[in-house]
């Protein structure tokens, strides 16, 4: 049995977590799910965001998915230090975020198939990035400093990761920083990045200055397949890409170390749209398909199996015209979810139902 956990979180993250959950128990997978509690819902019981319950009981399972939080909205005697995300992310060292950005939508850009590896733990976010404490700090009431940080052994298994990616796949990498004004860090991100490309070398490899590539993302969108980059960057490049494909609704994330995963929408809480039934649950349903993909490499081909149906029932569901509002439709969450179900007993031949 897979055992998988599930945060709801905040805002919309309720109602596109138990999407998600939904899909994936329509699938013909052995999975129970455990609920924790994170965001609001843990704050309210247990003065912080991310309660001990959760971290003992997510060490238990194989996997997580994660839903959008208010981060940095929380009280400020939050002992989770008001980011659920980053003290997840911290907790287990999920150092890499993935995330695919595909075209389900015909936006005018063209086909786009982008996947962005975005070094998760140091860099400029500076809420993570020291083991003690953080980077951030005022010494007078109005001077505000972030320190960022960038590690060779970060960088190097951020690219390592991106690399194998791409040669599994015979695709191109491109490494994106801004070496030219932040020379220390950025100088030693792209060093580390082409020693990796040195053992790839049927990989493509090119580097980008940050501000260079953001215009080329929107100019070109087609022409890249994965890029590597550090924290923050990536943070915005991804979102850049997923406006580009379409909506930030679409867009998947997987957060990884080598013993751990959390499946996480890559879009925020959307407190305006929550409880309307109208949020779009494709960003989290897909990103549990990455999660099934990632467990799969490790135990059995059953389960990547069932992440490659999760996936063809998401864009034949957005082909045959069942769509949430943002992406041009009138489908509500609920609708949405039960014609990626059906679609999905279709693709995989199962009689399950939720």
């Amino acid at each position: 049995m897979i055992k998988l956990g599930a945060l709801d979180g905040d805002g919309i993250g309720p109602e596109i977590v138990s999407a998600a959950v939904r899909v994936v128990e329509a699938t013909d997978l052995d999975v129970e799910f455990i609920n924790y509690p994170v965001g609001w819902e843990a704050y309210e019981e247990y003065d912080s965001t991310v309660p001990q319950v959760t971290l003992d009981g997510l060490k238990e399972c194989d996997g997580w998915l994660l839903g959008p939080i208010f981060a940095g909205e929380y009280p400020e005697d939050d002992l989770a230090d008001r980011n659920p995300s980053s003290t997840l992310r911290q907790a287990f060292d999920l150092y890499s975020n993935v995330r695919p950005i595909r075209s389900y939508t015909d936006t005018g850009s063209g086909e786009i198939d982008i996947t962005i590896f975005r070094q998760n733990t140091e860099g400029f976010l500076a809420d993570r990035n020291m083991h003690v404490g953080d980077g951030r700090f005022m010494p007078t009431g109005d001077v505000a400093l972030s320190v960022r940080v960038v590690t060779r052994q970060e960088s190097r298994r951020i690219a390592e990761a991106a690399f194998a990616y791409a040669a599994e796949r015979d695709i191109d990498v491109t490494a994106v920083s801004k070496k030219n004004v932040l020379q220390h860090g950025g100088t030693l991100f792209i060093e580390e990045c082409e020693k990796v490309s040195e053992q790839y070398p049927h990989v493509g490899f090119e580097t980008f200055i940050i501000d260079a590539f953001s215009a080329e993302l929107v100019m070109n969108p087609t022409e890249y397949d994965v890029v590597v980059t550090t924290n923050l960057f990536g943070d915005i490049l991804s979102d850049e890409a997923a406006g580009i494909a379409g909506s930030l609704g679409l867009a998947p994330g997987l957060n990884h170390s080598h013993d751990h995963a959390m499946a996480q929408a890559t879009h925020g809480a959307a407190p305006d749209i929550a409880g309307e039934g109208i949020a779009n649950p494709t960003s989290m349903i897909l990103s549990a398909a990455m999660l099934l993909d990632w467990l799969g490499r490790r135990e059995t081909e059953d389960i990547p199996e069932a992440a490659t149906a999760i996936n063809n029932a998401v864009a034949q569901t957005i082909d045959s015209g069942v769509r949430t509002p943002d992406i041009g439709g009138n489908a509500t969450n609920e609708e949405f979810t039960d014609a990626v179900i059906a679609q999905l007993q279709i693709e995989t031949g199962s009689k399950k139902m939720d």
